[in-house]
């Protein structure tokens, strides 16, 4: 079942274990990979939202405008959703994403959203979108991430 991006977020700042707090590039980017490795996995977005092409990479406008106000600092107040709305299929990707992804630092998480071949790159760069926020179709996404899957096995 797709949740807000915020109800996302949430469930990474409040329910991973963690030592440090997330900076709004983190937060962004986790999210996107998230929503990227479900639909990979099982065709479904994990998000409602749509996902933008902006310069620093895949971006949920709805989650950019609710953590911009921390600038480049961290994350110190964020709404904690209940964790009964996520499926514990929600929670084994959010937990998976968190385990191979939450050691690295914006820049690094940046590093791998804007890679060549990814969706970003495909719609920022590629298909010419880089005067405006395209939206990056799940699709394609979906594509992406399921591609990858099957090279790690």
């Amino acid at each position: 079942m797709a949740h807000s991006a915020i109800d996302i977020a949430g469930y990474f700042i409040h329910y991973v274990p963690k030592k440090r707090r997330l900076t709004p590039i983190e937060i962004q980017k986790l999210v996107y990979i998230a929503h990227g490795w479900n639909l990979g996995a099982t065709g479904e977005p994990l998000v409602v939202e749509s996902i933008e092409a902006w310069m620093y990479g895949p971006v949920i406008r709805r989650l950019y405008d609710e953590v911009k106000h921390f600038g480049s600092g961290e994350i110190t107040a964020f709404a904690k959703p209940a964790k009964s709305i996520f499926s514990d299929y929600d929670k084994t990707i959010m937990d998976w994403v968190w385990e191979q992804y939450g050691t690295l630092q914006g820049f690094q998480l940046s590093a791998l959203t804007h890679k060549a071949d990814t969706p970003w790159d495909e719609i920022f760069n590629k298909k010419g979108y880089n005067l405006g926020n395209a939206t990056i179709p799940n699709d394609l996404i979906q594509s992406y991430y399921k591609n990858m899957m099957g090279n790690s096995q």
